[in-house]
């Protein structure tokens, strides 16, 4: 439980990471998109909130992550997420 902790950010050559059914709360943070060797990224099963960050969502488009993400009711899975986000912050 908890949020996906800055540690994994150090398994720069990780190519699968299976998170599911964890219980992890709060965003998908920003440093999963840095780990390039990673090619599966499962998140299913938790309660991440928020949007996905662009840069996985980018992999995940041109195919070279599989990610896995369902069952986050909470979690925002496409482009169009990021829009309503940048909108809400400009307008603040």
């Amino acid at each position: 439980s908890g949020e996906i902790n800055l540690a994994f950010s150090n398994l720069t050559l990780i190519q699968k990471l299976d998170l599911s059914n964890n219980g992890l709360t709060g965003k998908v943070p920003d440093f999963l998109s840095n780990l390039q060797s990673l090619i599966e990224l499962n998140l299913e099963g938790n309660k991440l909130t928020g949007a996905l960050p662009v840069k996985l969502l980018e992999r995940s488009n041109n195919g070279s992550l599989l990610m896995r993400v369902g069952g986050n009711p909470n979690l925002c899975v496409s482009a169009s997420c990021q829009t309503v986000d940048l909108k809400t912050k400009k307008s603040a």
